[in-house]
């Protein structure tokens, strides 16, 4: 990096702090405004909130907002260069203006990077409290509400497990009841009162009390067997019976594609929502390189009207873009597209325009 790549990256890193500064209280208020009843309501402290909720939401809003904020940095620093004619000074100077092109970049691939440290493994340990509160505060109006009742779960591709309740506190299954299918015939069927997973054995050991095994044949005979306890290793462990349509937010990488493989060997079709989120934690972050290129070329130009109309226009194109990436991603949660294709889909038309755009730009 010269001298003016290491200018404009310092103004580019310094506007970025700010604006994410900004976002982040702007965030905090409005959530604070929306949902003060529903935690006070339920029994939380204003204290509680600011000092234990909002600091374990911090890292998440940096994660969401990082992008939108770097973007109006890059307008904000190179428009602001471009209204006091530096960047004028520079192309009489022979610099061409694709040249700004590069310390944006750069800055670019520095916060891509440290926002994947931020989401991949910074944010799973602070979701752990967010989504805890959620669930006890605000599960009806943020959906996460974890399911405790009447799960079914696919073990093996051939075999089913219906729990009447599960209590992930004490890690028992009450009113527990296998299937077992030999093709469309049911072959087996093992009710149990209860089941416990011992948190001190492996997550897949279960032990079940109370037991009654009834073994179908094909000629539709019955032996049914009484079985006081039995210990049994199963495809799923406590993180299965306790899922929630969050769990993947609140796991560093490589456990929730531990998670994700757990999910995938009990045959279970519930595993497009989660492979999405998990595609989409890579896939986010390199929005930060294509706000880059399209923020050089529209903030280098001298607009009538000065940089409101430049972070206006900004502000269109990145809310567009962002925009698209949320409308793809339910298609990729229903197993209407691949969810990496989803994930990665929405970034291939901008970053062809700002390729585009540029080409275009004056040298």
């Amino acid at each position: 990096m010269n001298l003016l790549d290491r200018h404009v990256a310092r103004r580019i890193l310094a506007a970025y702090g700010f604006f994410v500064g900004a976002l982040i209280v702007v965030f905090v208020l409005l959530h604070f405004v929306e949902y003060v009843d529903n935690f006070t309501e339920g029994g939380a402290t204003i204290g509680e909130m600011f000092l234990v909720y909002y600091p374990n939401a911090i890292p998440d809003i940096v994660r969401v907002t990082s992008p939108l904020a770097f973007f109006l940095a890059v307008v904000f620093t190179i428009g602001r260069m471009a209204q006091s004619f530096q960047v004028m000074a520079l192309s009489a100077a022979g610099v061409p203006v694709r040249r700004l092109l590069v310390p944006a970049l750069i800055t670019g691939a520095l916060v891509t990077a440290a926002l994947f440290v931020v989401g991949g493994y910074v944010v799973p340990a602070t979701q752990q409290t967010v989504l805890r509160y959620d669930e006890r505060y605000l599960a009806e109006e943020t959906g996460s509400q974890t399911e405790t009742t009447n799960l079914f779960r696919q073990n093996t591709p051939g075999g089913f497990v219906l729990v009447g309740s599960y209590d992930p506190d004490s890690r028992t299954g009450y009113d527990v009841t296998f299937a077992r299918y030999d093709r469309t015939r049911l072959a087996e069927v093992l009710v149990a009162g209860q089941m416990t997973n011992d948190s001190a054995a492996a997550s897949d050991r279960w032990r079940l009390t109370n037991a009654t095994r009834r073994v179908f044949d094909a000629d539709g005979g019955e032996a049914r067997t009484s079985i006081a306890q039995l210990d049994t290793t199963l495809n799923l462990g406590p993180r299965d019976l306790a899922r929630s349509s969050r769990d993947v937010e609140a796991l560093p990488l490589p456990e929730a594609r531990a998670y994700l493989d757990a999910v995938a060997r009990t045959g279970s079709g519930a595993l497009f929502a989660p492979l999405t989120a998990y595609y989409d934690r890579f896939a986010y972050p390199v929005a930060h390189l294509v706000l880059a290129l399209l923020a050089c070329p529209l903030a280098a130009r001298r607009r009538r009207g000065g940089q409101a109309v430049q972070i206006a226009l900004g502000l269109l194109l990145a809310t567009l873009y962002l925009t698209v990436q949320k409308l793809t991603q339910p298609f990729g949660a229903t197993g209407r597209i691949d969810p990496a294709l989803a994930a990665w889909l929405p970034h291939v038309p901008f970053l062809l325009l700002g390729v585009w755009m540029n080409v275009r730009a004056r040298a």
